[in-house]
């Protein structure tokens, strides 16, 4: 067989290039995600459930199509790309999606460790989201309580 791949091809390349010079970006793109410091398993649900709140429909085809681990293939990703890759899918709702990813996946880059992304929502449902002591104190006061009730039943 003869002929080349799309990527070997001028034409798209040439695309590609107009729209990455056309488009508007934010500015949090500039900062690079090495993606081998990041666990993309916490990452699967939140892309599912953002996937079908932007489509207004649960559809497995879609959420498939945005799979992290096919647009996050390479150590450090471009995420302009991947924003024009995905605006077939997601429509005028990709630089939303793509502006929320990019801050977690760059949160998770800071916050290096193997299980331990926060996401937004989760970090107002602990209530961790008024500082790093708050709630420390909070949880060894309650516990304190526990134990006194404990004592005094005896």
């Amino acid at each position: 067989l003869r002929g080349v791949s799309a990527e070997q091809d001028g034409r798209f390349k040439s695309t590609e290039k107009k729209l990455l010079a056309r488009m508007k970006f934010p500015p949090e793109f500039a900062t690079k995600v090495d993606m081998r410091k990041v666990n993309l398993d916490i990452l699967r649900p939140w892309v599912a459930k953002k996937v079908t709140q932007f489509v207004g429909l649960e559809d497995d085809i879609i959420t498939n199509m945005v799979r992290l681990p096919t647009l996050l293939k390479e150590h450090d990703p471009d995420p302009r790309k991947i924003q024009i890759n995905l605006t077939g899918f997601l429509e005028r709702n990709t630089p939303l999606f793509m502006s929320e990813l990019w801050k977690l996946l760059i949160s998770a880059q800071q916050n290096y460790r193997a299980s331990v992304l926060l996401l937004p929502e989760e970090a107002t449902a602990r209530g961790e989201g008024r500082g790093r002591e708050g709630r420390g104190r909070e949880e060894k006061e309650e516990e304190r309580r526990r134990r006194r009730r404990r004592r005094r039943r005896r």
